[in-house]
């Protein structure tokens, strides 16, 4: 492959680029010039990672339409990638220059007033740095050279982070009596491959986050936004911020410099628009001769259909008026088009050889000039006025569950342009009527208005929407897999998992991958609640020759079930404040809700060792976990996890867990687990329910012991792995089976 360069200068030339192979084929690039049997000094390995190579040649003469391309020698069936070709005049190394350098004209005492900017000193000296995690191992800083570094070959500050978190850093000097001026902040920076470092270049209330650097001994250049020091003041110069996991970078050669090119020109003669209304920021350095012009071309056209144009006051003016207006304006060019014969009559008759928008940005439809005309003059001087806002930024989309306060998640302040170009916050106040209209799941628009009161007193009202996505209740856990997968049954054989590939969303999703075709389920059991249609739905993305079924799939039959058995005045004594008490005796209805989850597969090894102490001879049947919601009124819905006093439950025994055996006495107890504690309830069993009290609601273990006729504790061990106690349950059966799937190579993303 190749590229015809259309000129090419006597010199020395450098051709660079990235190359890799994926297929573990191997291969071989060289450049050549000219033609393919002049072939470049130097030659390169092509590996699995993109692997820098370059080549060099010299033309005694100027070339025109000089091929430069590339020889690539590889086995059957590689898959070679290139990339960031690149062809460059090099120099003598005494005529080379660091891009980091800054033009000698620009720099002044001020720049030695930073001190062991490029670390020379082999420490860091001068500068306080802060990384509180820092161990000299995994996190660390430190001053050093490296042999191998060859654009690079004095003292540098490195840096590290290889920790799988965010750790803060902060390297700072402050510098001394600066003299007034324009000033910016330079250093050089290189680092881990095409990564940002997280950190940002902060000095006099300026702040710039630093480019991603390109990888080892590419260095580049960083500076800091430009500041003006009205008056000689001390300045703090911090590179600071959080370094992102697993990053590493190297920064050297900090320079403090007055910039001349930036520096202003007296802004005394600003002029105060007020009655223009209108912000005009200063063009610095514009010549006196510098060209402010209007087109002027359909001003007899206009005219002649009966425009009238007015001074300021509103008053009709002549034809010399209106040009001398123009001046008095700072318009010191006008732009004359001719029209010609002939002409279309009828479009004459409408337009007058013009146009329907002519000078409707500097004149208002009645001939009365704008504000806006002014500017012509304004550009020299700059003016100011009042400032208030000129638009309320659009807002993104809020996203609330079901249920949940719309109000309180909605932003209390909107952003704001203001006349000045400034940008800022102002408070909202939403319509609540359309907040209250909003009483079942989808999508939904608030309208809200802001008030500003400028400096003289004056009120402006802007009206602004929100858009609010009322989300249904997720049943499922980690839906998203940002917590993970253990909520997930996964089964299937030579599937390659992952959870941090190509998420839609967030951080992870479940990334599968196989090379041969198979079948594999995504599952998850839940318990409903409530009778109703329930919907489900997910996001996927692959391989065209793959199918995924989404199914679910509901089992009712568990006769099982948990209920409260205390009611009436006691449970409301057990379960309320008295403030809460109150608010009942005057009407308000209480609601109390009971959950209960199986949850002998998921419960603690510290649970387990608990209960184990408490059993006695007595065998573990299932755990529980027992839950107690109370809602007053339109309240919101709160859990209980202690009450006033002791509550009666009842639990209908599993049939796993009766005995059908009359010569056989079958005890049942509960073993309670609440704050680090265990506690063993007894209770009452007839006709296979048991019923105990209880006035702390958290893991519950229910336990059982068989005894003969004659006393004898007979120790088989009963089981209930296969009990749920819930009265419903809702499977949920996401089954993303991959029939017959032929995965070729092109098509897989791992």
């Amino acid at each position: 492959m190749y590229q015809s360069v259309g000129s090419l200068e006597a010199g020395s030339y450098e051709v660079t680029g990235y190359a890799k192979e994926t297929k573990g084929k191997g291969g071989t690039i060289k450049g050549f010039y000219g033609s393919e049997e002049k072939e470049a000094e130097g030659n390169a390995e092509i590996t699995s990672e993109f692997t820098k190579f370059q080549f060099t040649f010299t033309l005694d003469e100027v070339q025109t339409d000089y091929k430069v391309g590339f020889l690539i020698s590889s086995e059957q069936g590689a898959w070679v990638c290139l990339d960031s070709l690149s062809l460059t005049k090099t120099t003598d190394d005494s005529e080379k220059k660091d891009e980091t350098d800054i033009d000698a004209s620009k720099i002044d005492d001020a720049t030695d007033l930073i001190q062991n900017g490029d670390f020379e000193s082999g420490d860091t000296t001068g500068w306080t740095i802060t990384m509180p995690d820092a161990d000299s191992s995994n996190v660390g800083y430190k001053v050093t050279t490296d042999s191998g570094m060859t654009n690079n070959t004095t003292n540098y500050f490195n840096y590290w982070n290889n920790n799988s978190e965010a750790v803060d850093f902060s390297m700072s000097q402050t510098i001394t009596s600066v003299p007034a001026g324009t000033y910016k902040v330079v250093f050089r920076q290189d680092g881990a491959e095409n990564a940002a470092s997280g950190l940002s270049i902060k000095v006099a209330g300026t702040e710039k986050n630093l480019d991603a650097t390109v990888k080892w001994n590419v260095w580049n250049s960083q500076e800091s936004e430009a500041f003006v020091l009205d008056a000689e003041s001390d300045v703090t110069v911090e590179i600071s911020g959080t370094v992102a996991a697993g990053y590493w970078g190297d920064i050297d050669d900090i320079v403090l410099y007055r910039d001349g090119a930036l520096e202003t020109e007296d802004d005394t003669d600003v002029v105060d628009s007020g009655a223009d209304g209108i912000f005009v920021e200063k063009v610095k350095n514009l010549s006196d001769d510098f060209i402010k012009g209007v087109d002027v071309s359909s001003y007899v056209s206009l005219v002649d259909s009966g425009v009238k144009f007015k001074d300021w006051n509103g008053n009709e003016i002549s034809d010399q008026q209106f040009f001398n207006q123009l001046q008095e304006a700072g318009v010191n060019y006008v732009r004359i088009r001719v029209w010609n014969n002939p002409y279309d009559a009828d479009d004459v008759g409408k337009w007058y050889g013009g146009s329907a928008v002519d000078n409707q940005g500097l004149f208002d439809f009645t001939g009365k000039p704008l504000a806006s005309l002014n500017v012509f003059k304004y550009v020299n001087t700059g003016a100011t006025t009042t400032r208030r806002i000129d638009a309320v930024a659009a807002l993104e989309q809020v996203k609330v569950g079901y249920g949940e306060d719309i109000q309180a998640a909605l932003p209390e302040n909107v952003n704001v342009r203001y006349n000045d170009k400034t940008t800022g916050t102002a408070s909202v106040a939403w319509n609540a009527e359309d907040i209250a209209a909003i009483q079942t799941f989808g999508d939904f628009t608030i309208h809200g208005v802001v008030n500003y009161t400028d400096d003289n007193g004056n009120v402006s009202v802007f009206n602004t929407t929100c858009s609010v996505a009322v989300l249904p209740e997720n049943l499922l856990l980690q839906g998203g897999f940002e917590e993970g997968s253990d909520a997930w049954a996964i089964t299937g054989n030579d599937v390659d998992g992952k959870l941090t590939d190509d998420p839609r969303t967030g951080k992870q999703a479940l990334h599968y991958y196989s090379a041969n075709a198979v079948d594999f389920t995504v599952s998850q059991t839940i318990t409903a609640e409530k009778a109703g249609v329930y919907n489900a739905y997910l996001y996927i993305q692959g391989s065209s020759d793959s199918t995924i079924e989404l199914t679910m799939s509901n089992d009712t039959n568990a006769a099982a079930k948990t209920e409260l058995k205390t009611s009436g005045q006691s449970l409301a004594v057990a379960l309320l404040t008295e403030e809460e008490l109150a608010l009942v005796k005057a009407g308000a209805k209480i609601y109390v809700k009971m959950n209960t989850k199986d949850i002998s597969d998921t419960v603690s090894r510290e649970e387990k060792q608990l209960v184990e102490q408490k059993l006695d001879n007595y065998e573990v049947g299932t755990y529980l976990d027992i839950t107690l919601f109370k809602q007053i009124g339109d309240s919101s819905k709160t859990q209980v996890t202690e009450t006033n006093g002791a509550i009666e439950i009842t639990i209908e025994i599993p049939r796993e867990l009766l005995n059908t055996d009359a010569s056989v006495n079958c005890v049942y107890k509960i073993i309670r687990i609440h704050d680090g504690e265990a506690e063993v309830l007894d209770g009452t069993f007839e006709n296979g329910y048991f019923t105990f009290a209880t006035d702390k609601f958290s893991v519950y273990a229910l336990v059982y012991q068989d005894v003969d006729s004659t006393g004898t504790i007979l120790t088989a061990p009963k089981t209930g792995d296969n009990w749920n106690p819930a009265g419903a349950y809702l499977l949920l059966l996401i089954g993303m089976v991959l029939l017959a799937a032929v995965f070729s190579e092109k098509k897989i993303r791992k």
